[in-house]
């Protein structure tokens, strides 16, 4: 369960828009500050914040529809 789990992460990563999968990844897995990413990819630390939240959100939906679907 737990492979299908991380692919269904994968996917939902892959799908996001090209700058808020940066920011992502930034963020999550290499695990810079907002202030770092903010500097990186030349937006606000307020950006980062709402670019994380709305790939969270994203991948959040995109699990439970998926589980929803395995029911």
């Amino acid at each position: 369960m737990g492979r299908s789990v991380l692919s269904l992460l994968i996917r939902a990563i892959e799908c996001l828009p090209r700058q808020r999968r940066a920011i992502f990844l930034a963020a999550r897995v290499e695990q810079l500050s907002a202030q770092e990413v903010a500097c990186r990819y030349g937006v606000t630390p307020a950006k980062v914040r709402n670019e994380l939240r709305k790939a969270h959100a994203y991948c959040e939906q995109e699990l439970l529809h998926a589980h929803a679907g395995a029911s």
